[in-house]
């Protein structure tokens, strides 16, 4: 008998590997790992399990180039994350949409996905997610030459890095806006 104990463990396993292909660069390798381990993790309904390795798969995808595909599996891993306020996942996926969207130019979706991202981290309360979003906006922004929003951004991400007394946090913040300003 293959108990539901074994089918999780197996789950748990195979995105285990998938994450060592993937460090190792074999990004085609963790996409077929990562696929197999769905089939796991769907079968013993941990959804946790699931949108974890969705999200890992929304990454190998990424690596690869694959935009499509990162942004089906990325968005399955925000709904299923989302369906089971399962924050973690579903800010990571989050996060893995919003790179995937600028890097084709889909700006304004980008921009939408940091306007979910940022009410979460607000209901949440937690403040360094709410850093991770300003940040984000600010590179949105100054990728899309607007410096002026962009500073704006930064300067809110500082104030939050001081108030988490995160000096290193702050510090990159600092050399990231100051760089942006010598380019302008």
């Amino acid at each position: 008998a293959y108990g539901v104990k074994n089918i999780a463990g197996e789950g748990l396993s195979l995105s285990n590997l998938g994450l060592v292909s993937a460090r190792l660069g074999d990004y085609n390798k963790a996409i077929k790992l990562y696929e197999n381990a769905l089939t796991f993790r769907r079968r013993t309904g941990d959804t946790i399990g699931e949108a974890n390795t969705l999200n890992n798969l929304g990454d190998a995808y990424l690596a690869s180039g694959n935009y499509q595909d990162t942004i089906a599996t990325y968005g399955e891993a925000m709904r299923t994350a989302k369906t089971n306020r399962d924050r973690t996942n579903e800010l990571r996926a989050i996060d893995g949409l919003v790179t995937a969207h600028t890097a084709i130019g889909r700006y304004e979706r980008a921009f939408d996905l940091l306007e979910q991202r940022l009410a979460l981290a607000k209901e949440l309360q937690n403040l360094r997610e709410e850093l991770k979003s300003f940040e984000s906006y600010a590179q949105l922004y100054k990728q899309q030459g607007n410096y002026l929003t962009a500073r704006n951004f930064y300067e809110r991400a500082i104030i939050l890095a001081r108030t988490l007394q995160d000096s290193k946090q702050e510090v990159q913040l600092q050399d990231q806006l100051t760089k942006m300003l010598q380019k302008k």
